[in-house]
C-alpha cells in the first residue's frame, strides 16, 4: 500500500497524464472532485481513494491487481464495479452497483460531478445524459445521502437547459433586439417604429394574442448591451472599432489599469451572461404561456407563479389581448403593489418600535445613573456631616484652640453648615 493520500493522487495523475476533458481541462481534476465531494459528506479515507482511482480500470492501462496491490481489495472491488465493460447492459450494470455501499456513493459522487459540468457540454449530451440521470440514478440515490443533491441540481439543470432551449428557439428575435439602436427614451428618435419594427413585427407574428411594448424591447436591449460590450472588453480590450487587438495590432503592452478591467470583466462575466438568458427566456416563455388562449383552463398550471409574477419582477409592460387575463394580471399587479406598501410599513413600524424601545433602554439607564447619583450625593452627605462635627470637637477641644487658633476662626459655624447641607 501507498503512504498517504498524496501518493495516491500522484498515482492517479500519472496514469491520467495527457488525459482531457471534453472542456479541455485536464482529466486528472474530475477524479479528485469526485474524491473531494465524498470527503465534504464525511465518508472514510477507503471510500475518497475509491473517488480517485474510480475511472483507472475504465480509461487507463491499470490493472485490477495494481490497484489491489496499492489499497485493497475493498477498494478495488468498487472501482471495478463502477467500470463500464464493452457491452455492459445499464440495468444489470446499476443493479451490481447498489449492492456495494463503497461503489453506490462513489457513483452518486461520480454523476453528481459530471452534472454540474454539463454545461460545457452541448446540448444534445446534455439532454441525453439529464435523461439518464432520471431514469437511472434518483433511484440509485434513494435513501442516502445524495439524494436531495441529485434532486436539486437535476432541478436547476432542467431549468437551465429550458432557458437555453428558449434562447435558440427564438434567436431570430433576439437577434433583431439586439441590433436595435440605443435609445435614451421616448423623445429619443432610435425610439420610432422605424427601428423597433422588425423586432416588432416578428413577435406580433410569432404571438398574435398579445400587445408588447417598446419599452420591454429596450430593456431585453440593454442586457444584450452590457453582455457585448463585457465581451468586447475581454476579448478584444480597448480597441472596439476593429475586429482584431489593438494590442496585436500596435504591438502595445497593457497598463496596470487596462489588465484589471480585463480581469473584472472575466470575473463578471458568468453572472453577466446568466442576467442575458434569465432576461430573455422569462420573457420568451411568458409569451408562450399568455399567447395560448386556453391557458385558464389548465387547473393544474399556476399562472400566478409562472406568468405573473415573472412579469411583475420583471416589470414588462406587455399584455394579453384576453380581457379576462388582462384584468386578472391588473388584480395581480394591484395586490402585489399593496403587499409591497404592507412590507414598508411594517419595515417602518419595526424601525419605529426599536427606536421607541432603544429610547425606553436609555431613559431606563438614566434613571439608574440617578439613582446612583442620589445614593453618592447621599453618602457625601454623611462625610460632610461627620466633617463638621470632627470640626467643632475640634474648635471646643484646648489643643484645638491653641494649635489652631487661626483657622479655628475661618472654620464655619456648625448651624450654617448644617444648613447648607440640607438645602
Amino acid at each position: 500500500m501507498l503512504k498517504d493520500n498524496e501518493d495516491y493522487i500522484s498515482f492517479m495523475k500519472e496514469k491520467h497524464k495527457n488525459q482531457k476533458r471534453i472542456q479541455g481541462t485536464p482529466y486528472y481534476l474530475h477524479p479528485l472532485e469526485v474524491s473531494n465531494i465524498l470527503a465534504k459528506k464525511g465518508f472514510s479515507e477507503e471510500y475518497q481513494i475509491a473517488g480517485l482511482f474510480h475511472d483507472l480500470l475504465e480509461d487507463t492501462n491499470t490493472t485490477y491487481e495494481e490497484i489491489v496491490d496499492i489499497t485493497n481489495v475493498e477498494i478495488a472491488e468498487a472501482v471495478r464495479l463502477v467500470t463500464k465493460e464493452e457491452g455492459y447492459v445499464m440495468s444489470e450494470y446499476m443493479e451490481r452497483i447498489k449492492q456495494n455501499d463503497m461503489a453506490r456513493m462513489v457513483k452518486l459522487a461520480d454523476r453528481i460531478h459530471n452534472l454540474s459540468e454539463t454545461h460545457l457540454a452541448s446540448s444534445e449530451f446534455k439532454e441525453k445524459y439529464i435523461k439518464e440521470t432520471k431514469e437511472w440514478f434518483i433511484d440509485l440515490a434513494t435513501g442516502t445521502i445524495f439524494e436531495e443533491d441529485l434532486k436539486r441540481i437535476l432541478e436547476e439543470e432542467k431549468e437551465g437547459f429550458m432557458e437555453e432551449n428558449y434562447i435558440e428557439k427564438y434567436k431570430d428575435i433576439i437577434r433583431e433586439i439586439s441590433v436595435m439602436k440605443n435609445t435614451d427614451g421616448e423623445d429619443n428618435p432610435w425610439y420610432s417604429d422605424e427601428y423597433c419594427c422588425p423586432a416588432l413585427e416578428k413577435l406580433m407574428a410569432e404571438f398574435p394574442n398579445l400587445s408588447f411594448s417598446k419599452k420591454d424591447l429596450f430593456k431585453l436591449k440593454n442586457f444584450a448591451v452590457i453582455r457585448e460590450e463585457n465581451d468586447l472588453e475581454i476579448y478584444k480590450l480597448l480597441d472596439y472599432a476593429y475586429g482584431y487587438s489593438f494590442y496585436e495590432r500596435k504591438g502595445h503592452r497593457m497598463t496596470k489599469g487596462e489588465k484589471e478591467r480585463r480581469e473584472k470583466a472575466k470575473r463578471d462575466k458568468p453572472s453577466i451572461d446568466e442576467n442575458y438568458v434569465k432576461a430573455f427566456s422569462t420573457f420568451f416563455s411568458v409569451c408562450e404561456n399568455l399567447n395560448d388562449s386556453k391557458i385558464l383552463e389548465n387547473p393544474e398550471f399556476n399562472i400566478e407563479n409562472e406568468v405573473f409574477s415573472r412579469i411583475y419582477d420583471y416589470n414588462f409592460e406587455l399584455s394579453p389581448k384576453n380581457p379576462m387575463l388582462k384584468n386578472y394580471y391588473q388584480t395581480y399587479k394591484d395586490h402585489r403593489k399593496s403587499q409591497e406598501e404592507n412590507k414598508k410599513l411594517s419595515e417602518q413600524n419595526k424601525s419605529l418600535t426599536q427606536q421607541v424601545d432603544e429610547a425606553n433602554e436609555h431613559n431606563s439607564n438614566l434613571g439608574i445613573e440617578n439613582e446612583n447619583l442620589e445614593k453618592k450625593f447621599k453618602e457625601l452627605q454623611k462625610m460632610l456631616s461627620k466633617t463638621l462635627d470632627f470640626c467643632n470637637t475640634v474648635r471646643n477641644s484646648r489643643f484645638g484652640k491653641f494649635f489652631f487658633r487661626k483657622k479655628i476662626k475661618e472654620l464655619p459655624a456648625l448651624d450654617s453648615a448644617e444648613r447648607e447641607i440640607d438645602e
